[in-house]
């Protein structure tokens, strides 16, 4: 059993002095006490650890320290003001002057979730100019609680159905999945049919197992299915192949948009699920200033995100508008599309609670 639950903890500083001193008198001088409290207090720390401490010099001039006394002199003077910086009041979180490092967690390296976490640390980055790093961690669902819970990672973003039950948590967005092809694709720019659709050769990623199984889901009770031709590893390997060959991908809009330059990309010709994603933290960052600074960021980010596919769906149903008499790249269904995703996220954000 601890021997601490014996001290005072309040008594260390008076112990302290007295070994300084060698007086009980220039202690309590030191300490601005009365004689008598010093004396207390001395017999208390005696009783607390089992010794002397303090004993009478044979000239009588003064007290002289017993040899275990002597030794935690030398330990006080080190472990006082570490004691003091413990005890302090906590900080408040300061982002431009913050050196602190944060890491940001997603589960086997989702591609929507991957895309949101780096435009966090982007968006930060651009905004706080101080010594704040980040890193960016992927893992399997399994080791999701025991990193949050070990301070591993700090915040977690992620499809919902991929979170551990226990955590913090609030919906980020709802977004459409479309499908991407290369420019000057032989099948050209009509707007897809189910069988078009299911014929052509597709790449997906086996780390997007739970949105492909809902896709498919979609499409098994028309007796159809996809060709998948490629699975890879990580979506993020996929983009050389899609812009050097005939493959096709279904993608998360806001990664079709990043991509708007070099790939076009479609509706579905059938209602598929959105991809949803959000944020998750465990309890003991519940409170921490620090945290709730990255999550308010994550949710700006949102915001932002959400006014960017308002004005991204005015562009899509002009493009499909143009008189070209095709459905034209990001048609008037991908628009449609995304215009839901808006409605569906300003839904989602007013019905949630803050990021705290």
């Amino acid at each position: 059993m601890s021997q601490w639950r014996n001290i005072d903890l309040n008594l260390l500083p008076s112990l302290h002095a007295l070994l300084m001193t060698e007086s009980v008198t220039r202690a309590a001088e030191r300490l601005c006490l009365s004689q008598s409290a010093v004396s207390g207090q001395l017999a208390r720390l005696r009783e607390a650890f089992g010794d002397k401490l303090l004993i009478p010099a044979e000239n009588g001039r003064g007290m002289v320290t017993t040899p275990f006394a002597l030794t935690l002199r030398e330990q006080l003077d080190d472990l006082l003001p570490r004691l003091d910086v413990l005890m302090r009041p906590r900080s408040f979180f300061s982002p431009e002057t913050s050196d602190r490092h944060f890491c940001v967690g997603v589960i086997e390296a989702e591609p929507a979730s991957s895309c949101l976490a780096s435009e966090l640390i982007k968006h930060v980055r651009e905004r706080v100019h101080s010594g704040m790093t980040f890193s960016l961690k992927s893992f399997a669902p399994a080791q999701a609680m025991t990193l949050l819970e070990s301070g591993g990672v700090d915040l977690l973003i992620s499809l919902p159905g991929l979170l551990p039950a226990g955590l913090h948590a609030r919906t980020l967005s709802s977004e459409p999945l479309v499908m991407v092809q290369r420019r000057n694709h032989p099948r050209g720019s009509q707007a897809l049919t189910l069988e078009s659709y299911c014929a052509l050769e597709h790449v997906l990623a086996a780390n997007t197992t739970l949105a492909t199984r809902q896709l498919d889901d979609r499409l098994s009770p028309f007796g159809l299915s996809r060709k998948v031709s490629v699975v890879l590893e990580h979506t993020g390997q996929g983009l050389d192949l899609l812009l050097s060959t005939d493959l096709v991908a279904t993608v998360p809009l806001s990664i079709a948009r990043a991509f708007s330059a070099i790939v076009d990309a479609y509706a579905l010709p059938f209602k598929a699920p959105p991809i949803e994603l959000a944020m998750a933290w465990h309890r003991r960052t519940h409170e921490d200033s620090g945290s709730v600074w990255l999550r308010a960021q994550l949710m700006d980010i949102t915001t932002h995100k959400r006014q960017r596919f308002e004005d991204f769906g005015v562009e899509l149903m002009d493009a499909s508008t143009a008189g070209s008499g095709k459905s034209s790249v990001f048609g008037s269904a991908v628009a449609s599309d995304a215009r839901q995703y808006c409605e569906s996220s300003t839904l989602s954000r007013s019905s949630e609670s803050s990021a705290r």
